[in-house]
């Protein structure tokens, strides 16, 4: 392991200068062949920040894996990963990339102080500090996996979100721009037009968040059933029934939010685009959303339609019903991720076994089944195969709608090739990521 800090001023043979330039370029970056050691820093792009480890007080009994800025004399923190879990300065701790692509801070006897789930398997993982102090695990293709910024604790940097409440009891959540980030107030401004310019109750018009993640596993099934539906609805009307075609094209959990009678309002329209026309698909280079919820064709080419969305739809049910996230450690082995999984289970007629315990008695049959193969139509890797959302409202809301049976995800056909081939060379199996995007 080599030293992400270099000191002093000892004269060093000129041919192995063009070596210690290339690795001073990189160490902005963490990967799996290049833990973090007590000693060793991170420094962004630009040398404004650094990601190390700190003592708070003079005593250096306790280290905590922190950023700070760089540039400013006199340690700032910024934000702190291990604020409730200190380790001690003697047990010589260390930041890493596990082999299960996971963010990992141990101690020296290999006890976790404080870890990230990436939820995808293979090698590539990288964590990076950006110049804007945002640390960032992100999967191969180089799309965000988590970030610091969601997460602030000692400073509130530009990007970063806060959540707050305002008298009357208003939940909102509150987004810092940096006055240089053009890009910034690009994707704010998109989001205050959209909205201004749409009505529709499950859309959101006042900015606001439910954000108590607890309380997802205390929703009883005709609650789910119902936030489901609602966000149908509201997707429908982005696309169809209100003056413009809007792509929202970051539909997740958490841009789902809930009012206090639990009726779903989609929000964060910052990454949304506007189809005028007969348009119906457009591309970009530019590829944008969060892992899990993008669809393939968006995520290898960067085309994007109305289609793309019900992709996203399609994940966000399966989670509903489950109570698992698209990428969940909590899955079954040898299924990287949940649509795999649900369809495995579906297939072979056990599509119940997906239904979180939770509200295990208080479901109806007909309607979680119902459920579980509309998310299958919808999260087909071909556009042309998953349904418009019109059509995906009527399905949910119309008992008697008969429904085509999905089609198997092209994982599987590559999970059993590469299963056949294990077998015939007596070699272990490699892991095959899915399709779906970050």
């Amino acid at each position: 392991m080599w030293k992400m800090a270099f000191r002093g001023t000892s004269c060093v043979p000129i041919l192995i200068l063009p070596l210690l330039s290339s690795l001073c370029q990189s160490d902005d970056q963490l990967t799996d062949a290049k833990p973090l050691s007590a000693g060793d820093m991170l420094v962004s792009k630009g040398g404004d920040f650094a990601l190390g480890f700190f003592s708070p007080n003079s005593s250096n009994t306790s280290l905590y894996l922190g950023i700070w800025y760089n540039s400013i004399p006199g340690r700032t923190v910024v934000w702190t990963a291990n604020r409730d879990y200190p380790i001690a300065a003697t047990s010589s701790p260390m930041l890493a990339i596990t082999n299960n692509s996971d963010l990992v801070l141990s101690d020296s006897q290999g006890h976790t102080r404080w870890v990230v789930k990436s939820g995808i398997t293979g090698v590539g993982v990288t964590a990076v500090l950006r110049s804007s102090g945002n640390f960032v695990l992100q999967s191969p293709n180089g799309t965000s996996i988590w970030q610091s910024f969601d997460y602030p604790t000692d400073t509130i940097l530009p990007g970063m979100r806060i959540y707050g409440i305002l008298q009357g009891d208003n939940e909102v959540a509150i987004k810092r721009l940096s006055k240089g980030s053009g890009q910034g107030i690009q994707e704010f401004r998109n989001e205050i037009i959209l909205i201004a310019k749409l009505q529709h109750k499950n859309l959101l018009r006042v900015l606001f968040i439910f954000g108590d993640d607890t309380r997802q596993y205390v929703l009883d099934w005709p609650t789910r059933f119902q936030i489901i539906k609602g966000v149908a609805r509201g997707l429908l009307y982005l696309h169809q029934d209100s003056r413009l075609t809007i792509i929202h094209r970051d539909l997740k959990p958490s841009n789902i939010l809930l009012d206090s009678e639990m009726t779903p309002k989609i929000s964060d329209f910052g990454m949304a685009r506007i189809f005028g026309g007969n348009k119906q698909e457009a591309k970009t280079t530019r590829v944008v959303g969060t892992y899990g919820y993008m669809s393939p064709e968006y995520v290898m080419g960067g085309a994007f339609s109305v289609k793309s969305d019900t992709y996203s739809f399609g994940v966000l049910l399966l989670e509903i019903v489950s109570g698992l996230k698209i990428t969940s450690s909590q899955l079954v082995e040898n299924f990287v991720s949940l649509t795999t999984y649900a369809w495995r289970l579906w297939a072979d007629g056990k599509a119940t076994e997906l239904v979180h315990s939770s509200f295990a008695e208080s479901y109806s049959l007909h309607e979680v089944v119902r459920c579980i193969q509309v998310g299958l139509l919808c999260v087909q890797d071909r556009p042309d195969d998953r349904p418009l959302m019109s059509s995906v409202t009527f399905m949910l809301e119309n008992e008697s709608a008969l429904l085509p049976a999905p089609k198997q995800p092209a994982f599987f056909a590559l999970q059993n090739f590469e299963t056949e081939e294990s077998r015939e060379n007596s070699v272990n199996a490699v892991s095959i990521t899915a399709v779906e995007g970050r």
